[in-house]
C-alpha cells in the first residue's frame, strides 16, 4: 500500500514537472537588433549609382510553440527599420526649369525610416526541449509603414538642400505609405529550458513587394526603388 502511494506521488510529481516545463517553453519574448546592407533595383532614367550605406532593425516579438513537438513556432511583433542609401540625380533650384540634360551632378543621401509588423514561422532542426542549441529555418511576412525620411542633397561635398519627405509605394495597401514584404532566414538559438534567458543569431534576407519613391519639387519625379536587405540579427529570448 505504501509502495503504491509512493509510486502515485512520484507519477504526480513528474506530471506536474512536465506541465511546468511545457508551460515555460510554450511562449517566449524575443528582443533583437540587427545590422546589414540594402540591395536596390532602381527603375528610373533620372538617377544612377545607387549604393547602400547600411541597414538597421530592432524590435521585439512574442513567440508561441505550435503543437507538442518543440520544433514549430509562430511569432509576431513590432520593429523599427532604417536604411541609408546614396545615388546621383538631378536637383532643381527654386524658380528654375526641370531640365533633364543627363548631367546628374548632385549626390542624394536618403535615410529611410519605417515601422514593421512581422509575422514569422520557424522550424527547429533539433528539438528545443532536449538540446542545448538548435539550428532553424524561418519564413516571414510583414507590413511596412513608411515614416518621414531624411534627405540631403549635396554638390561637391556641400549640402544644398535638406528635407524630410515621406516616401510612398507604387502599389499601396490602403495607405500610400503602407505595403508588405517577405523574409527568409537561417539561424541558431540557445535553448533556455528553465533559465531566464538565452541568445540567438539569425541571417535574414528581406525583400519588398512594391517599388517606392518620394516626391519633392527639387527632385526628379520618377526615381522608383525596389529594395531588399541582408541582415545579421542577434537577440535574447526570455
Amino acid at each position: 500500500m505504501c509502495t503504491k502511494a509512493h509510486i502515485l506521488i512520484v507519477v504526480l510529481l513528474c506530471c506536474l514537472s512536465a506541465q511546468g516545463r511545457d508551460s515555460h517553453l510554450k511562449r517566449t519574448t524575443k528582443l533583437f537588433g540587427g545590422l546589414g546592407a540594402g540591395l536596390y533595383a532602381p527603375a528610373t532614367k533620372h538617377a544612377s549609382g545607387f549604393k547602400s550605406r547600411g541597414a538597421f532593425t530592432a524590435g521585439f516579438m512574442q513567440e508561441f510553440r505550435v503543437g507538442r513537438g518543440y520544433q514549430s513556432y509562430f511569432s509576431f511583433g513590432v520593429q523599427y527599420a532604417a536604411q541609408l542609401l546614396t545615388y546621383q540625380s538631378y536637383y532643381f533650384a527654386p524658380g528654375t526649369l526641370q531640365l533633364y540634360d543627363r548631367r546628374m551632378a548632385y549626390d542624394y543621401e536618403v535615410l529611410l525610416n519605417e515601422l514593421q509588423l512581422p509575422l514569422q514561422y520557424k522550424i527547429l532542426l533539433k528539438r528545443e526541449d532536449n538540446h542545448l542549441f538548435s539550428p532553424y529555418c524561418a519564413a516571414g511576412y510583414f507590413l511596412r509603414l513608411f515614416l518621414p525620411a531624411h534627405v540631403w542633397v549635396n554638390k561637391e561635398g556641400v549640402t544644398v538642400r535638406e528635407d524630410s519627405p515621406t516616401p510612398t509605394f507604387n502599389s499601396p495597401l490602403g495607405l500610400k505609405t503602407m505595403n508588405a514584404a517577405a523574409s527568409v532566414a537561417i539561424g541558431l538559438q540557445q535553448n533556455k529550458g528553465k533559465k531566464s534567458g538565452a541568445f540567438y543569431t539569425e541571417l535574414q534576407y528581406k525583400t519588398g513587394f512594391s517599388a517606392f519613391s518620394f516626391e519633392a519639387d527639387y527632385a526628379a519625379s520618377s526615381v522608383f526603388l525596389r529594395d531588399a536587405q541582408m541582415l545579421l540579427v542577434v537577440g535574447l529570448r526570455f
